[in-house]
């Protein structure tokens, strides 16, 4: 490729990422909206909670749960925080202060289910997957 050449394909090149990056408000949702799947929700054996969103994830599986979408809600996340290990002076997980979350909004104890493990999302959901496996759960919200 001679020199001419190249020059008109780098800046084509750059023109087209400079182009597609300008106009991602008009292409990027309409990719998201057909990625994107919606249910409606319908009466499941499980909530899962996954870890992380500082407890917002948990106020959300509490209002599906006050609405008697599931009798049980499943919790997962053994990462911990620094900052929550000096605030309670002991090693929590992301599960067991997503539990506190849901009791704190009127969801029964008996009715939380904690498994703390999982590092990142693929982990808690081969934990929940084994998990149901184990107890005959087939089916969730999450």
């Amino acid at each position: 490729m001679n020199f001419r050449r190249w020059v008109w394909f780098l800046f084509g090149g750059v023109g087209f990422i400079f182009l597609a990056v300008l106009s991602r408000a008009i292409w990027l949702p309409w990719i998201a909206q057909n990625l994107i799947v919606e249910d409606a929700l319908r009466r499941a054996d499980l909530i899962v909670v996954f870890a992380g969103a500082d407890g917002e994830r948990a106020k959300h599986a509490a209002h599906l749960y006050q609405k008697g979408l599931a009798p049980r809600v499943i919790l997962t996340g053994g990462m911990t925080s620094r900052v929550i290990e000096l605030f309670y002076n002991q090693r929590v997980t992301g599960a067991e202060l997503s539990a506190k979350v849901l009791i704190d909004a009127g969801v029964p104890k008996k009715a939380v289910i904690v498994i703390p493990k999982g590092t990142s999302t693929y982990e808690e959901g081969e934990a929940i997957s084994s998990f149901m496996k184990n107890h005959g759960y087939r089916s969730v919200i999450a």
